[in-house]
């Protein structure tokens, strides 16, 4: 597939490596970098930055932070400049001579990200078309899968380790005796990695032992050089083909999440829509417990019915750092406790990949809620920290309550997936139950979820991510007439109530956005060196209650008091190594927000590209 990104095609170059000495002259660079600044390559680097953003560039060389970047426009070999972050080479931060630097462009990294997500819609809708089977084995954890597409998204009918599914297909009667051999040939095949193979068997695996099929397996394998990385193939029926539903439908355990063995998404949500009707009904529907408890709730009684959405925090990084076998194990673990602690009181189920659904029929109050869910949490801390003593389980839990925040299902999760997002800004390992006094409205007239709530930005990580670098870039293209919108764009969406900027070395108010109820005055203790040694090495303070500084500078707090401003965060932007500025974002309230990393990289990045801005206008008043 071919595509165009800002008149380039997509073999563009959105990313080089190159090498620069002390003095910034080029040492090397990939093929990539030549293509990039061609003959401007012989330069001292310096030179092609542009001269707004070489202060930027030197910091960035000097700084012994691994994890230091900067945002610089750079002359390329059309004598254009164009938007670069550069980043220092983890595998090379810095030796005495040279510096290694990975460079990105921004809008060509934006543009390619959309056409990957364009090719990843196309291959979902393709894949959801076609009836055969699929089949991967990883080379690298010896995990074996066998899967496939239903309703646009992958269902997954087999997953182990390869020889431990062979011996139990074996032992379970699954194979015929006359295909035991050519059986084991296929599983053979697919752990040497074969270039190429098929396989046509006579058997009833796919249905468990009540049905005989017909199935090749035809499967290829993908190598990384000369590592092996994946055997991936097509399992498809002779004859009457048979549809991932049929497969489905078929198996004994057509309720389950095959990885987990709790109900899997389908029949979780329409165990939890049935029981919540039955609720409803009072006095419809065969006598049982469960109607017992749902009409003594609905009678006022001390029982009560939540559901939860759970949801593992940070799990990328989990597989990431500790590789998905473990990834997987974390899942497993939280499934198999959930199920433990609900027992035969509930539901549990899987709705995605590390999200799992609860409703709990029984519960003496919210005090027995709670201590459920500090149990559950509590256990997996300490059984996961055993497999891997370094890693700290921890979740974000949604609840809402059955008859006070709604009556169906459709509104009770969509209540619970706001309170979930809730806890992921408040700093995540929390369960939140939905309090209207304390978390606002999440629903509109048409039954959407807010994307704000009271002193909670209720953004997904990415799209903070997204926000911070279209702010920049507006930035960077309209300079100082879109400062203040940009600024109050960034207020809006992150659902900050206020902002200051202070101006070095009297620290005087110079800006406010927001309704401050009295001027903002902390000038006098922002210039002392005791205070300002409390902002970390990139230049930030964070302030999650405002109280805790009550005692150590009781001007600030007064500040906070007279405002009502209950959590701040506080960004002090040098220039030639001197405080020019300290800008302050506000919450106002009792609801104090406890600033999550998002929060705070978004705002950060945001903040040090406005900078540049405001240091000017400043300047010349």
């Amino acid at each position: 597939m071919s595509g165009e990104i800002d008149g380039k095609t997509e073999s563009g170059t959105p990313e080089a490596n190159f090498t620069l000495s002390n003095n910034f002259a080029v040492v090397m660079g990939d093929e990539r970098f030549y293509r990039l600044f061609g003959e401007k390559t012989l330069y001292t680097f310096n030179m092609l930055i542009h001269p707004k953003d070489r202060q930027d560039f030197e910091s960035f060389m000097e700084s012994e932070d691994v994890a230091a970047y900067a945002v610089v426009r750079c002359m390329t070999a059309n004598d254009s400049y164009r938007w670069f972050m550069l980043e220092k080479n983890n595998e090379q931060v810095k030796s005495e001579q040279m510096t290694n630097i990975h460079l990105k462009d921004i809008c060509l990294v934006s543009a390619r990200f959309g056409l990957y997500m364009d090719r990843i819609r196309k291959y979902r809708a393709v894949m959801n078309m076609i009836q055969d089977k699929m089949f991967e084995y990883n080379h690298h954890t010896g995990i074996f899968t066998i899967y496939c597409y239903v309703n646009n998204r992958s269902e997954i009918i087999e997953k182990d380790d390869l020889k431990a599914w062979e011996e139990r297909m074996m032992r379970l009667g699954f194979i015929d005796e006359k295909q035991q051999a050519a059986f084991r040939q296929l599983c053979d095949n697919i752990q040497a990695g074969s270039e190429s193979f098929a396989t046509t068997l006579r058997t009833t695996l796919m249905s468990k032992g009540e049905r005989m099929d017909v199935l090749r397996f035809r499967g290829q394998t993908i190598y990384n050089g000369e590592e092996r990385v994946l055997t991936i193939g097509l399992i498809t029926e002779q004859g009457n083909r048979m549809t991932g539903t049929d497969i489905l439908l078929d198996s004994a355990v057509v309720n389950q999440d095959s990885a987990t063995g709790v109900l899997n998404k389908k029949t979780v949500t329409d165990e939890a829509t049935a029981a919540i009707n039955l609720a409803n009904v009072a006095g419809g529907g065969p006598p049982n417990v469960f109607m017992f408890l749902c009409l003594a709730n609905v009678a006022g009684c001390d029982h009560s019915m939540y559901l939860m959405v759970w949801d593992i925090d940070d799990f990328k990084q989990v597989n990431d750092t500790y590789g998905h076998y473990f990834g997987d194990e974390v899942i497993k673990h939280l499934a198999t406790e959930l199920n433990r602690a609900v027992a035969n009181r509930g539901l549990v189920g899987r709705i995605g990949g590390d999200e799992f659904l609860v409703l709990l029929k029984e519960a003496n109050g919210e005090d027995t809620l709670r201590s459920l869910l500090k149990a559950v949490r509590k256990k997996l801390k300490v059984d996961l920290a055993q497999e891997k003593p370094d890693y700290e389980f921890s979740a974000s839990i949604g609840i809402s309550q059955y008859g006070k925040d709604g009556t169906d299902y459709e509104t009770l999760f969509k209540i619970a997936d706001g309170a979930l997002y809730i806890a992921k800004e408040k700093g995540k390992d929390r369960f939140i139950v939905y309090d209207k006094e304390k978390h606002g409205h999440l629903l509109t007239e048409d039954g959407y979820c807010h994307k704000k709530t009271a002193g909670v930005d209720f953004m997904r990580p990415i799209d903070k991510v997204e926000l911070s670098t279209n702010l920049m870039l507006k930035v960077f293209n309209g300079g100082m007439d879109v400062a203040e919108e940009v600024l109050m764009e960034l207020m809006d969406k992150m659902n900050i109530h206020g902002m200051t900027i202070y101006k070095a070395p009297s620290m005087e108010c110079r800006k406010t956005l927001g309704h401050y109820e009295k001027e903002p005055g902390t000038q006098l203790c922002l210039s002392e060196e005791k205070y300002l040694a409390r902002f970390d090495e990139h230049h930030i303070h964070v302030i999650n209650n405002t109280a805790s500084i009550a005692v150590e500078y009781p001007q600030v707090y007064e500040h906070f008091k007279q405002n009502n401003i209950g959590s701040a965060l506080q960004f002090s932007c040098m220039l030639n190594g001197q405080l020019w500025a300290v800008f302050e974002f506000d919450i106002f309230g009792a609801n104090r927000r406890k600033w999550c990393q998002d929060d705070i990289s978004a705002i950060y990045s945001v903040v040090k590209a406005i900078a540049d801005v405001y240091k000017k206008f400043y300047e010349q008043k």
